[in-house]
């Protein structure tokens, strides 16, 4: 104990993206091969929906340091777990470490961001461009706005970034998630495939909770469109194929973004049992003129 005190007090942390997978990983090691992960989640003190949520990689931000401490302490002594481990893995480094690896991640975390406004940028101005009036839902609850969006009964957790209303648009709320990579990191062909297929993969998982609430609480994206934003074409066309075949009640889209030339480029509606087929509003010509004024924006 004493020793991860000391080491607690080394790691004088400074935010870098979370390991989302590895961080998983790490906690099915430290589980053991004796105890299942809801009793592993029972000795920290903690739900097993949250443990879920870690190995799924279905996580947005690094973990509270206490609960890292609580892995750490109740991880199997034969998984050679400890908090040194976990902490790098939830993406916090010692304050000291100017590594070249930091610099790296910190400067991808600054490009998640700074991509993923462009994104939403990118929507919203080629719906005005469209004549549309939007009005872009912030600083409220989703579930407070839209009342089907409760609270999953089975806590499952709906990936939503952030979300538009269109003036007229039926359904009335439109959701949306986004995947920020373009591959401009990679040169290596090899490398860059590789990377394209763990994408696909991870937008799969990532929205596993999302695709399972359509299965089994149809009755929460009842009144919404709920789209998934791309800025990469073989991501787009990868993940398009891994959902072939797949039954959704409502109405899911697929949106590939260009983030050069600042277009959408396509939206794909995917097939939807329990909701009317839909066009996408952006194949609407765009009117080079039409830009809001603050009257014409929805409040």
């Amino acid at each position: 104990m004493e020793q991860q005190n000391d080491l607690q007090e080394e790691l004088q942390v400074v935010y870098v993206p979370i390991y989302q997978k590895q961080l998983g990983e790490l906690l099915k090691y430290a589980k053991g091969e004796k105890r299942t992960m809801a009793e592993f989640a029972q000795a920290c003190g903690v739900s097993p929906t949250t443990f879920s949520r870690i190995v799924n990689g279905a996580i947005a931000k690094p973990l509270e340091k206490e609960l890292i401490v609580k892995i750490a302490e109740h991880a199997d002594p034969a998984s050679c777990i400890t908090f040194e481990k976990l902490m790098c893995a939830n993406g916090w480094v010692p304050a000291s470490d100017d590594t070249p690896r930091r610099r790296r991640t910190q400067n991808r975390l600054e490009a998640h961001h700074r991509r993923h406004d462009q994104i939403q940028s990118i929507l919203m101005q080629e719906l005005f461009t469209r004549g549309y009036t939007i009005g872009p839902i912030m600083g409220t609850p989703f579930e407070q706005l839209d009342p089907t969006l409760q609270k999953s009964r089975f806590h499952l957790n709906s990936q939503i970034r952030f979300g538009l209303r269109v003036k007229g648009f039926e359904p009335e709320f439109w959701h949306f998630s986004a995947n920020t990579f373009t591959g401009e990191e990679f040169r290596e062909p090899g490398e860059y495939n590789a990377q394209v297929q763990q994408e696909a993969f991870y937008l799969l998982s990532s929205h596993e909770d999302t695709f399972l609430r359509d299965m089994w609480e149809p009755e929460a994206f009842a009144n919404s469109l709920y789209s998934i934003v791309i800025a990469n074409r073989d991501v787009f066309e990868a993940f398009s194929r891994l959902l072939e075949g797949v039954p959704f009640n409502n109405s899911f889209s697929l949106i590939l973004v260009d983030l050069q030339q600042q277009t959408v480029v396509e939206e794909r509606m995917l097939p939807a049992r329990n909701s009317l087929p839909l066009t996408s509003l952006f194949e609407v010509p765009r009117q080079e003129s039409a830009y809001p004024s603050e009257q014409e924006q929805l409040p």
